[in-house]
């Protein structure tokens, strides 16, 4: 019941999470695909003209298109002191017609080693609305810079240099100038990355519209980075409870990577809570994750759909993980190169992973994955074709990644959950079976005692081979119902087989209770052993008598017969064992112990007693234990087969019956008898058991010594 009521309430979470995250993709994708719908001017030949356009209505511009470029010159602006350092400027033709694209590069304008690195102008000029007063936003100008609006510098990177260039804060800022714009003038330099120029191009604005896009972009960013991160901790969550299964630790790595890669590298959002950070070491380790996020989606990929793959996969991981390693002991340069060669890999990746989704394709998580990973896939071809400005629109880059990880957190979540559901279902089954088995081996241990077991050193029942056996010390009990045909006479097999059965299971637990087993039953008879003490034997044997006074009590106002047994206690070496064949094997005890019980049980008939021991039991009891029971020596007798004479104890208990105090109120001038007799002194013991006879008649051993006796003195007579 508690795997189903699990089993519930994760199919609950599951459908509940899928539902939040296509509300949740639904979300983002809106927000995404908002748009302005008006086309705005472009920059012709280093000129805007925004007079016709309303910034209220129609929102912010990029100021895309043909800027004014002067490669390898800081353009000197005549009217204002520029660090008082004149070699470092250069008078510019303004009229010039060079111009550059913005967003772009200027590596075709390059060395042919080194096509990246340089150092230029760009200069634009802006015909605005009157007495309009924009804000104006710089998108990451990753390289070292300077901003001049009108005559006024606005942004300055001391890093900014005509040979070289230190790694800049590449931060957007917004910029709120204090009179009208009519041009904008960015000095750039760059000696470390892989793209040169103005690689994004600056928005104008209201300050209103432009502060709430930026705070878009950073809520964008930690949504992003939460998502990711959440998703990430919840698959390590999974498999931890689930450790059997790599993909949901891969999966959790490559969210968890990309969380930070995002944090460090998207929308300024490392800036907003470490401002002091450097740009340098956020993109290493921005790049780092990047690579480690391939090389565990690539475990992620053959993990999740469990494929012999081709080896050029594994060389693959092997070479983002060189990559990571090597990045950590570089530079800027070196690791523009090796993102360049990962960007020539990557397709080829794509490739073989759609060669894997479609060998899946049947299974549910090649669909999905097929699915999420083609979106992926569109919204990265449209953020290219923008990006070559190939295709107007908006980047769908970050949702198409947010869509395709929250498709594959759902997918592992469904497997996850069919998996549990699966494995609670084969917990139950597994349950009825062990459920079955420990009923069948109970049954079975009726048939083989637990207790038998444990001497053969086995566990369980299945342990035990043919010819299994063991050597020790052991007390008997032997006991048998008398006149049994008496009162078997007259019943039907089923009244006899209930008789018998009411009767073993009134007297057998005595046996379990003093740490007995039963080794067989022979119809009405019992033969029991005792492992641990001869004292057990003995209690035992109390137990029983007094189990079976009770169902005699109970048998008497029924008007049934009385039922009487005799019970043999002997104590020694025995062999207990496994005898029979592979079709049929049984436990079993084999000694003269054994013999002698059985024989012991047979002369309580004749000395009318029902529990009689022998000397070896005597002999084992402890001086402590003698006190503790009431007995009687009855005689010595030779049993047939044994050489020595065995001496016969009986043992009864105070309260018994009128026939048991007798015997207790007389046992010293019986003992005194008895003794006489061995002794020889045959006319002594004749007087002493004739008085006997005379006070308790009906105890048999005093009759039986009398007779002898007296048959003694009559022979002595006759030969006289």
């Amino acid at each position: 019941m508690a795997y189903i009521q699990r089993s519930t309430f994760f199919d609950k979470a599951y459908k509940i999470g899928r539902i939040f995250c296509i509300f949740l993709i639904l979300s983002l994708s809106f927000y995404s695909c908002t748009y302005h719908k008006k086309n705005p001017p472009k920059v012709e030949k280093g000129v805007i003209d925004l007079r016709e356009w309303d910034f209220e209505k129609d929102g912010r511009v990029k100021l895309e298109g043909e800027w004014e470029f002067h490669w390898k010159k800081f353009c000197k602006l005549s009217d204002i002191n520029l660090n008082n350092e004149p070699e470092f400027y250069t008078d510019c033709n303004l009229m010039e017609d060079t111009y550059l694209k913005v967003p772009g590069n200027w590596n075709h304008l390059g060395d042919t080693k080194n096509p990246s690195y340089g150092y230029g102008t760009y200069r634009l000029n802006l015909l605005l609305p009157k007495d309009f007063k924009p804000a104006l936003k710089l998108n990451m100008i990753a390289s070292s810079k300077e901003v001049f609006l009108n005559s006024e510098k606005f942004v300055s990177s001391s890093s900014l240099s005509k040979d070289t260039s230190l790694p800049p804060r590449a931060k957007r800022e917004l910029l709120l100038p204090n009179s009208e714009v009519q041009s904008i003038t960015i000095h750039v330099s760059n000696f470390l990355l892989r793209n040169g120029g103005l690689t994004q191009a600056p928005d104008i604005g209201l300050k209103d519209e432009l502060e709430l896009e930026q705070k878009k972009n950073l809520a964008w960013d930690f949504i992003i980075f939460s998502a990711l991160l959440v998703i990430g901790l919840y698959h390590i969550v999974l498999y931890i409870q689930r450790s059997d299964d790599r993909s949901s630790l891969y999966f959790s790595i490559v969210c968890i990577t990309l969380s930070f890669r995002q944090f460090l590298t998207g929308n300024d959002t490392i800036y907003e809570y470490i401002p002091n950070i450097s740009w340098y070491w956020a993109t290493i380790i921005g790049h780092l994750f990047y690579f480690l996020a391939v090389v565990f989606f690539l475990s992620y990929v053959k993990s999740l759909f469990k494929v012999s793959l081709l080896k050029l996969y594994y060389s693959y991981q092997i070479l983002f993980s060189l990559i990571a390693l090597i990045i950590l002991f570089t530079d800027l340069t070196i690791l523009n190169t090796l993102t360049k060669i990962s960007f020539y890999v990557l397709p080829i990746i794509f490739i073989h992973i759609l060669y894997i989704i479609i060998r899946n394709i049947r299974t549910t998580q090649g669909k999905i994955f097929l699915a999420t990973f083609l979106i992926f896939l569109a919204c990265a071809l449209n953020d290219m074709l923008l990006f070559l400005r190939i295709i107007d629109g908006v980047f769908l880059g970050s949702t198409g990644f947010l869509i395709f990880f929250l498709g594959q957190a759902s997918l592992l979540s469904s497997l996850f959950s069919k998996a549990f559901k699966e494995n609670s279902e084969m917990k139950s089954i597994l349950q009825i079976k062990v459920n079955e088995l420990n009923d069948m081996n109970l049954t079975l241990s009726k048939f083989v005692p637990k207790d038998f077991l444990n001497e053969l050193g086995k566990t369980k029942i299945t342990e035990f081979e043919l010819g299994d056996a063991m050597e020790g010390d052991f007390t008997i009990l032997f006991s048998d119902m008398r006149s049994f045909s008496t009162i078997a006479e007259g019943m039907t097999p089923p009244e006899l087989i209930g008789f018998i059965n009411t009767y073993l299971s009134t007297v057998v637990p005595m046996i379990h209770k003093y740490n007995g087993f039963v080794i067989t039953y022979l119809g009405d008879a019992i033969m029991a052993a005792f492992p641990h003490k001869p004292s057990d034997a003995l209690r035992s044997a109390l137990g029983i008598m007094e189990a079976l006074n009770s169902l005699n009590q109970k048998r008497f106002h029924e008007k049934q017969h009385e039922i009487k047994i005799g019970i043999g206690i002997n104590s020694g070496t025995s062999m207990i064992g496994i005898i029979g064949d592979k079709g049929r094997m049984e436990p079993t005890i084999m000694s003269d112990v054994v013999n002698l019980s059985a024989r012991l049980e047979s002369l309580t008939k004749q000395y009318g007693i029902n529990i009689v021991f022998s000397n070896e039991t005597y002999d084992r009891l402890t001086e402590e234990e003698k006190k503790e029971f009431s007995f009687r020596v009855v005689d010595q007798v030779r049993v047939i087969g044994k050489k020595v004479s065995v001496s016969l104890y009986e043992l009864y208990k105070k309260g018994w019956n009128d026939y048991t105090d007798l015997k207790i109120k007389y046992y010293e001038k019986y003992e005194y008898a008895y003794e006489l007799y061995k002794k020889g002194e045959i006319k002594k013991s004749y007087l002493i058991f004739k008085y006997l006879l005379i006070e308790i008649p009906s105890i048999k051993p005093v009759q039986y010594f009398f007779r002898d006796v007296n048959n003694y003195l009559k022979e002595i007579q006759t030969v006289s």
